[in-house]
């Protein structure tokens, strides 16, 4: 893959990611241990170095990495037939990308030149271009239910977590998953998923809920990320085409700073790109039917509600000309 290739869509919607500094950027911290990941690294290599650099899973399952530089290319998180494989991403680590494979410092890569992508193609078949589904429909075979996934039940996963400058695609969980792209979740008092989530683009996922991402904060657990510079786009879902909330019995209430919207596309067409649950009492399965009901068609109903406004316009006219022709004196 062309390590210096642009990503159109980023670049078009954040051009500001070449200019100042970045979302969750910055110097790197003199107490993090920095991994160096690259598409050609192994479980052999010590990721001290770009020369001596890891695999991607073996840098998220090493508890001495708690910052993970990544270099531009493709990442899949498992071999075919691998559909649960998950890059699972562990409280306090946080995750860059965006390197060209030759920087000393965190504050020189560019996610726009340097795209990398964390894909959920793990058979290798999709149609996208470069690595990068455009849509759902590109999705081919079978890909990971989740691309990403951060746990904060055990731990809880706060600011110091954080992903930032990939590009998150090909996320396939079907009519009965939910999050595609990225599962952020928590349950129980006290837990939470709340990372930094930047310089990132969703592109091309499926899912039967929340097909980018899907938050959850159940059983008074909270998921509050932060998003700034993020563009959802092509993603395909039943509810929420591209950010889904469920905050049943808890809190699932992100923050949106720089966050983009394009082409998402759902089964049942009510509130879009983002959609909210706020429940607290226990989640019924009749409450899937409240949401919306199977026969609504929204387009039907728009074309009702205009023949409507013309022929109430219509009889507005023709009562104006009868009135006028009754006022009017003979001659």
């Amino acid at each position: 893959m062309n390590r210096k290739k642009k990503h159109p869509a980023l670049s078009r919607a954040f051009p500001s990611l070449l200019a100042v500094g970045l979302f969750a950027g910055g110097a790197a911290s003199a107490h993090a241990a920095v991994c160096h990941v690259t598409t050609a690294g192994s479980g052999a290599g010590d990721g001290v170095s770009w020369a001596t650099s890891m695999d991607l899973q073996t840098a998220l399952g090493n508890p001495g990495c708690t910052e993970i530089r990544v270099a531009s290319g493709v990442y899949t998180p498992g071999a075919a037939g691998m559909q649960s494989a998950t890059f699972a991403i562990q409280p306090g680590v946080a995750v860059y990308g965006g390197f060209a494979g030759t920087e000393s410092d965190r504050i020189q890569r560019n996610p726009v030149l340097n795209l990398t992508v964390l894909s959920g193609d793990i058979d290798g078949n999709d149609s996208g271009a470069g690595g990068v589904n455009a849509s759902h429909l590109e999705i081919e075979g079978s890909n990971s239910f989740h691309v990403v996934t951060m746990d904060g039940s055990l731990a809880l996963i706060g600011p110091a977590t954080v992903l930032d400058g990939f590009t998150i695609t090909g996320g396939d969980g079907g009519d009965s998953v939910s999050g595609g792209g990225l599962l952020c979740f928590a349950s129980g008092v006290d837990a939470g998923c709340s990372p930094r989530l930047g310089n990132l683009v969703f592109s091309g996922n499926r899912a039967q809920s929340g097909a980018a991402m899907h938050l959850s904060g159940t059983n008074g657990a909270s998921s509050a990320p932060a998003l700034g510079n993020v563009l959802f786009t092509g993603n395909f879902a039943r509810h929420g085409g591209a950010l889904y909330n469920d905050g049943t019995g808890g809190n699932a209430s992100p923050t949106l700073d720089e966050v983009g919207f394009c082409r998402q596309h759902l089964v049942l067409q009510r509130r879009g790109d983002v959609q909210q649950r706020q429940r607290r009492r226990q989640f019924q399965p009749a409450d899937a039917q409240r949401e919306l009901p199977e026969q609504y068609d929204a387009p039907r109903q728009r074309r009702r509600d205009v023949q409507l406004r013309l022929r109430r316009g219509q009889r507005q006219r023709a009562g104006a000309r009868r009135s006028h022709l009754r006022r009017k004196p003979l001659g």
